[in-house]
């Protein structure tokens, strides 16, 4: 009975070992992981941000204008307006003179 309760000790401590051990790698790999994504998500906004400059300089915008769904609209419809006055306000053309 004395080496079956030794066997069993013996493979209990080993398996808590190898579990302890599992668990030890998941979690290098989860860090490992979370780092990637971390460096992909710093990518993504830095060229969201790049976009976004982009964008400001394009139509004339404000650095660090962010963009919301509000003020796409609040600029579209403005813009549009803008558009419209400057095209009524041009000279007609010799073409649409005669």
């Amino acid at each position: 009975m004395a080496l079956r309760e030794r066997r069993n000790r013996v493979a209990s401590t080993a398996q808590q070992r190898d579990t302890s051990h599992i668990a030890d790698a998941s979690t290098q790999r989860l860090k490992q992981c979370n780092k990637g994504l971390a460096e992909q998500l710093a990518e993504l906004k830095h060229e969201v941000d790049r976009a976004e400059v982009g964008f400001s300089i394009d139509f004339g915008l404000e650095m660090g204008w962010r963009m919301t769904p509000d003020k796409r609209t609040t600029f579209i419809e403005e813009n549009t307006r803008h558009r419209r006055a400057d095209l009524n306000c041009q000279p007609l053309s010799r073409a649409m003179q005669t």
